[in-house]
């Protein structure tokens, strides 16, 4: 389902389909942010810049092919929320594509596959992702992660707009 929101410019849109065997399910949401697609690049591979606008509590990117990241989330007291991955392509400021491999109080997502990309229209950037996963599951329990982190990101895109 693609539609506007009717108190913002953003728009999203957001499906999920079953397409190979490795990694059978795959979601898929897009949004357009009101900035540049250089801006927005920055703002999802800069460690510091990540941290400002996510709810991470630590960020290390290794920004280039072959480079490896890993993100730790909130967790409750004794547990791990952490991804860990590799950039298979880092093509600024077009194009992300990493594994994601993360273990969370909610259990192992198994490595997964997401690309990003940019492309700047009228109204900003529009923020393309396509999340490929092996457990259903997982893919659920990750789409209102990435929603959320789509919210935070406009949240302070519009602020930095606003000065």
């Amino acid at each position: 389902m693609c539609g506007a929101n009717a108190s913002h410019v953003t728009q999203s849109c957001d499906t999920i389909s079953r397409v190979n065997e490795m990694r059978p399910h795959i979601l898929h949401l897009a949004r357009t942010f009101p900035t540049s697609a250089p801006r927005l690049f920055t703002l999802w591979t800069d460690p510091a810049a990540l941290l400002q606008w996510s709810e991470l509590r630590h960020a290390e990117i290794d920004a280039r092919p072959g480079g490896q990241y890993r993100f730790e989330f909130p967790a409750p007291p004794g547990e791990e929320d952490v991804t860990v991955g590799v950039f298979s392509e880092f093509d600024p400021p077009r194009r992300l594509e990493f594994t994601w491999d993360g273990v969370s109080p909610c259990g192992p997502t198994g490595e997964t596959l997401v690309t990003i990309e940019l492309e700047d229209v009228p109204s900003g950037c529009e923020l393309r992702l396509r999340h490929e996963f092996i457990h259903e599951q997982s893919m659920i329990e990750c789409k209102s992660g990435w929603e959320y982190w789509f919210d935070s990101l406009d949240r302070f895109v519009r602020q930095l707009a606003a000065g």
